[in-house]
């Protein structure tokens, strides 16, 4: 927690101006945590907002778009449904935090490389989504 502040800096400096960017996310979870984070750090709370007013939910983008034969919305569903799988299916978001913890116990590179891959494999659902609905 105590490496908040910097760890915004360091992503403020690598996005940029965002104002020129989208920055794509599946459901509004981090945008919560963001909103969070302008209360415990008001010194890049700006910084934060500008970054939020980037981001697009692909979720709703998706939601409104097209009508998909799933129980529900989550990427989870959604990308299977268009063919996309992980590569570790007994991961989830709660699992790679315990891998990441782990790791951060041990220092077994084995248990980040798997936190590393689904969250490499989330991003590229995304896109895959994206990329399915555009063909319909």
């Amino acid at each position: 927690m105590e490496d908040e502040p910097r760890i915004f800096k360091e992503f403020f400096e690598y996005v940029g101006n965002p104002e020129g960017c989208r920055l794509f996310h599946w459901t509004d979870f981090e945008i919560g945590e963001m909103r969070e984070a302008t209360k415990r750090h008001p010194e890049i709370a700006r910084g934060i907002e500008s970054i939020i007013a980037s981001c697009v939910d692909l979720k709703e983008v998706i939601k409104s778009q097209v009508y998909l034969p799933v129980p529900t919305y989550s990427i989870k569903s959604v990308a299977p449904a268009l063919g996309f799988n992980w590569r570790h299916k007994d991961i989830g978001a709660m699992e790679s935090m315990v891998l990441y913890w782990e790791y951060l116990e041990t220092g077994d590179r084995s248990k980040v490389e798997k936190v590393i891959d689904y969250n490499e494999d989330d991003c590229i659902a995304m896109a895959r989504v994206v990329e399915a609905v555009e063909k319909m």
